[in-house]
């Protein structure tokens, strides 16, 4: 797990000054080279080993990986020193931090935004299945969301990131999820949300996996934000 698959720092502009997030992705086949002393506290390295499901155990140590990761973009800490903790309803938080932190997963693959905590984000990645198709085409309601799978996969990611930046994750109704103006070209799709007008969704789609991110409209995306996308999507 030494080798994270890709770093990166993505800037953004809000009222005139600039900021910045940072992505970090990465392969669950990497467990292999954990080491929990280099990369979890204390209080992570017991919740680690009281984790009895392998695959809970393993999504958990490369959801924190990959959040340290991102994180050392921004502060010079030893990853061992950083706790991430999570709230009542599950959603992760870096304790004593001036930054935000969103992750997620999705089969092979995991991805973490860490950014400004002043600022509201969330991201979501997801492989296309098409065994799904009839449960995110009966999630997409009454959305103008064309009938395919790459169109349902990239809409159900960025629900998932709206939730994830409303600080709920699935616990708010579908309907407060709902997407208006939905459009996309070339693998490059865009959203905003019929009842969180204040936000706007962002989602590259690469091979079979959509990663999206969704954050305010205040923050204007730096131009280089599609190819930085494009570099960070797992199938890419």
């Amino acid at each position: 797990m030494e080798s994270i698959c890709g770093i990166f720092r993505i800037p953004f502009l809000c009222e005139e000054e600039r900021k910045a997030c940072g992505l970090a992705v990465m392969r669950v086949s990497d467990f292999s080279e954990f080491l929990s002393a280099k990369w979890l506290s204390k209080p992570e390295e017991k919740k680690f080993n009281s984790i009895s499901s392998e695959k809970i155990k393993i999504q958990f140590a490369c959801g924190r990986v990959a959040a340290k990761a991102a994180l050392g973009i921004f502060e010079d800490i030893a990853p061992s020193n950083v706790e991430i903790a999570n709230e009542a309803n599950g959603r992760p938080i870096i304790c004593n931090s001036a930054y935000g932190v969103s992750i997620s997963h999705s089969g092979e693959w995991i991805a973490c935004l860490v950014f400004p905590k002043e600022f509201l984000f969330g991201i979501d990645v997801e492989q296309m299945r098409s065994n799904r198709r009839n449960a995110l085409k009966y999630m997409s309601g009454e959305e103008l969301i064309p009938d395919n799978l790459q169109n349902l996969t990239v809409a159900w990611t960025l629900k998932e990131a709206l939730s994830k930046a409303l600080k709920l994750g699935f616990y708010v109704p579908f309907e407060e999820l709902a997407i208006s103006h939905f459009s996309g070209k070339n693998g490059v799709f865009e959203c905003e949300f019929t009842k969180r007008q204040t936000f706007k969704g962002l989602a590259i789609f690469c091979g079979n996996t959509s990663l999206a991110i969704v954050c305010e409209k205040k923050c204007l995306w730096d131009r280089c934000v599609h190819q930085t996308l494009f570099s960070a999507c797992p199938a890419a």
